[in-house]
């Protein structure tokens, strides 16, 4: 959709939910998805997600992004790009992002709640200097490994689930 003049393209107020749903080609997160305390749901069937450098957000909310197709369904968040259930109100709802191949990522807030990264490949640090996950409990499961030898995963997590992770 097109943003508004704050860069918002897609706003539901108060308790509202938001499903953003692709079946085909790439879903390009190019402004920012807002819900007042409502779950926000971003899925491809069959191709990646790209984020730009926009937030995703919802206060105490969950937030579940998915590109489920093996071979094409990359996630990829940029430097500057968020996602963040940890709101004025709550504290914080549960993040999963879900990718049938790898996953890019950085600005993922949760605050005491679950965050859920799930790779049919690598998961990687988008490459800033910023805390790549906020949260209570990380639960980590990529069939390629996590982070690269030279550029890890910045965390802030009380609790660290690995789950068939071939390397970290």
């Amino acid at each position: 959709g097109t943003a508004t003049a704050d860069s918002t393209a897609i706003s539901a107020h108060g308790s509202g939910n938001i499903l953003l749903k692709t079946t085909s080609g790439l879903l390009d997160i190019n402004a920012a998805v807002k819900s007042g305390t409502g779950n926000i749901t971003i899925w491809n069937t069959t191709g990646a997600i790209e984020q730009g450098a926009f937030t995703v957000s919802t206060d105490g909310g969950t937030i579940d992004v998915e590109a489920t197709h093996a071979t094409n369904g990359s996630i990829t968040m940029v430097a500057g790009s968020s996602l963040d259930t940890d709101g004025s109100t709550t504290n914080g709802g549960n993040i999963r992002v879900k990718s049938g191949a790898g996953m890019t990522v950085t600005g993922i807030d949760a605050g005491t709640a679950l965050v859920s990264l799930l790779s049919g490949e690598l998961i990687e640090d988008a490459g800033n200097m910023l805390t790549d996950v906020v949260a209570g409990t990380l639960r980590l499961q990529a069939t390629s490994g996590v982070g690269k030898k030279d550029d890890h995963l910045e965390t802030s997590v009380g609790t660290l689930i690995l789950v068939q992770v071939a390397s970290l």
